[in-house]
This record gives C-alpha cells, structure tokens and sequence, in this order.
C-alpha cells in the first residue's frame, strides 16, 4: 500500500516532489522548504527540537543514519526511532559507552536491559540500534498501534498486555506522548 502525504499536491508536483514509501505503516516526512512554507500555524510548533539539534551533532550523525536506517527497514515511522534514542540516552556519551546504567539495568543508547535481551551487546550501538528497530517492529506487530508499541518498549509488553493502557503509569503515558508527539510536529504523519 502506498502512502502519500498531499499537502499542496499541485506546488509539490511542480517542484516535482513526492514523499512516499511502500509499507502498510507508511509515514511520509514534510521536506524542510514545506515546513517553512506552512508554518506552524498547520502542523503546530515543534515541541521539543532539542532532540533533532542532538541528532545534527557531528558526533551523533553516525547514530541517526543507522536509527534512520533501521525505521526503514522495518517500517517504522520516520524519526520515531530517532525520538526513542533520545528519549533513552539524550545521546550522551556516558550513557552510551555504559559509565551510566539506570536504576533498571538498562545501558546503552538504547537503553537496553541485558537481563530481557541476551541476544544483543547494547553497548555496541549500532547492534544495540538494529535490534531495538527490530524490537519496536515486533511490539507494533504485537499490539497493533505505536502507542502501544512505545509503551511496551518503556514498560514493557506484559504490563501493556495484562494491565492495558489505562494501567500504564505516569512516566510511560509520558514517554510514548511526547515521543509520538514530537515525531508529528516534525512532519511525520503516523498511520
């Protein structure tokens, strides 16, 4: 099934423009001269751009390429996994090579557990992004919505499963909000 976003299809299609992808959980991302173009106005101010300043960093371009990389492999909304990164290490070094671990046990950019994954180094992180796009993918199949596959991948998928959404705690409500909406306001339109 393809997915197109047409937002002035008549300026696009002069400019000879065209943003699609072929999945069934396609999202199409608003080039930069349309989003300048409409404005915020539209598509609402971005709420939280630190995460996308973060990415741009020299030291980090490496990651959102593979983040990027992994979100088209396995149909993830464009820059959804780029979020979640950020959401779990703000791409902090210390966090990433392992000098920090959560209360939880998690490490890595991607804030993995070892006790819940034993398949993947997370402190190799592009094995630790590869495998966390896998992951999201998997949730996604699972629950069917990325609201619920965001609250899996924060909570994880048997409190989802057995407690349901309206379980979730304050800290999860948050996380899979603000990650989804910052993925709209970048332009991504999520089915």
């Amino acid at each position: 099934m393809q997915t197109f976003l047409a937002i002035g299809a008549v300026g696009l299609a002069a400019a000879g423009f065209f943003a699609a992808r072929s999945t069934s959980t396609a999202s199409a991302p608003l080039p930069p001269f349309l989003l300048d173009s409409i404005g915020p106005d539209v598509i609402g101010p971005l709420v939280n751009p630190e995460w996308q300043a973060a990415a741009a960093r020299p030291e980090n371009i490496k990651y959102a390429q593979a983040l990027h990389a992994a979100e088209l492999k396995h149909g993830i909304p464009y820059n959804m996994l780029l979020r979640l990164a950020w959401q779990e290490s703000r791409f902090r070094q210390d966090i990433i090579t392992g000098k920090v671990i959560s209360s939880a046990g998690a490490i890595g950019i991607m804030q993995i557990v070892p006790r819940w994954h034993p398949t993947v180094d997370p402190l190799n992180a592009f094995q630790a992004i590869a495998y966390a796009g896998k992951y999201l993918r998997q949730l996604y199949n699972q629950f069917g919505s990325w609201e619920h596959a965001l609250a899996a991948y924060n909570w994880g998928p048997g409190n989802v499963r057995d407690k349901g959404m309206r379980g979730a705690p304050k800290e999860t409500r948050d996380y899979y909000t603000e990650i989804l909406r910052d993925v709209r306001a970048s332009g991504t339109v999520i089915v």
